[in-house]
């Protein structure tokens, strides 16, 4: 797998990923919000999400009839076996087999470690209930699915994009996922980084026989949330993918055919990709504006604790209850949302823990 320890990203990286983890830090200390419109939100993107995908693999659909399959899911009214039903049509197992697929990524939010399991159980999930794809659901392909790159190449060409040989892909799919794991461990590169060098990685391997890059972004969205960036349930990622596919599938074609180089360049596939991440928090921050106003609005007892952490520098949270009159358990969360932002950083043991200022 490839080391990217030795990886410098260009300006166009570093500037998105320093906007990205700038909205990331108003969204972890976003004041009170009305959770009914949160939920808005979040049902708005799955079903957008969901119907881009499904666009991408040459099918439409009515955003009422994934919302329609999202609810019945939701209440469990769909039966435990959806092979016995004779009234679906491929395009409904298509949906409820997307919608099964997203929901079950949402269980593995908070799980330490991606493992082969949960891949294949999605890949199942999604694939599972179609009749002409159950087959191989959940099953690592049995022939070659090189790729013929279908958009994006300079002068028309369209090269084949190599994926890896049937023999060898469950030995590539633990080492993908065994590197993702120790670069968890050792945290040297920034998160989204390695989140989206997984998804390219994961691409170039091609595990399944088909849906690899609809599971691809089912997995991308699960590990930005796994990284911590909670926003990403709430922006429409698959929408700007879409919007943009001819420079999706140049990025990836470019990057793909370097993986085998002795200096793979990755430039185009992370700065395509980060930049879309930034244009979904963007358009986030744009329906927010639009619908609320003061997502956004720092919480009084925030601003005091920045005004105290500016004026000394360096402080207890017994100095914070003595200046501001605050909560001890309100500050206590506040100040654990200011370290987990990169605002203040928390320094000591026990009695003796003390923060301090990072910007």
């Amino acid at each position: 797998m490839l080391d990217i320890n030795q990886l410098k990203l260009n300006m166009s990286s570093v500037n998105a990923i320093a906007a990205i983890d700038e909205f990331k830090g108003k969204w972890d200390l976003r004041g009170d919000f009305d959770p009914e419109l949160l939920t808005k939100f979040y049902l708005e993107t799955q079903v957008a999400g969901i119907k881009s995908v499904m666009k991408v693999a040459g099918q439409s659909v009515l955003e009422e009839t994934i919302t329609h399959y999202i609810y019945r899911e939701r209440e469990n009214t769909l039966g435990a076996n959806p092979h016995l039903d004779p009234s679906l049509s491929q395009t409904d197992q298509f949906i409820w087999g997307s919608v099964r697929a997203w929901n079950f990524s949402q269980q593995l939010v908070h799980e330490t470690e991606l493992v082969e399991n949960q891949i294949l159980k999605l890949h199942d999930l999604m694939l599972g209930i179609s009749s002409k794809d159950r087959w191989h659901a959940g099953k690592y392909k049995i022939s070659s699915n090189n790729i013929l790159a279908s958009k994006g190449v300079a002068q028309g060409v369209r090269p084949i994009l190599e994926t890896a040989p049937i023999a060898q892909t469950p030995t590539r799919m633990s080492e993908l996922l065994y590197w993702l794991d120790q670069e968890r461990k050792n945290n040297k590169n920034h998160p989204l980084v390695r989140a989206l060098v997984f998804t390219l990685g994961f691409l170039e391997i091609h595990p399944f026989q088909d849906g690899n890059e609809r599971l691809a972004k089912i997995l991308l969205r699960l590990l930005l949330l796994q990284e911590g960036y909670g926003f990403i349930n709430y922006a429409p990622v698959e929408s700007i993918l879409e919007l943009r596919d001819f420079k999706f599938y140049e990025s990836w074609t470019l990057s793909h055919q370097s993986l085998n180089l002795k200096k793979p360049d990755l430039d185009p596939w992370l700065d395509f990709m980060l930049e879309s991440v930034k244009a979904a928090s963007d358009q986030l921050m744009e329906q927010i504006d639009i619908r609320t106003g003061n997502l956004f609005k720092t919480p009084s007892i925030v601003t005091k604790i920045m005004e105290v952490a500016r004026m000394r520098h360096r402080f207890r949270i017994g100095d914070i209850i003595s200046l501001t009159h605050g909560n001890r358990s309100t500050l206590k969360f506040h100040l654990r949302k200011l370290v987990e932002s990169r605002k203040l950083i928390r320094r000591g043991q026990g009695a003796g823990i003390y923060y301090e200022i990072l910007i």
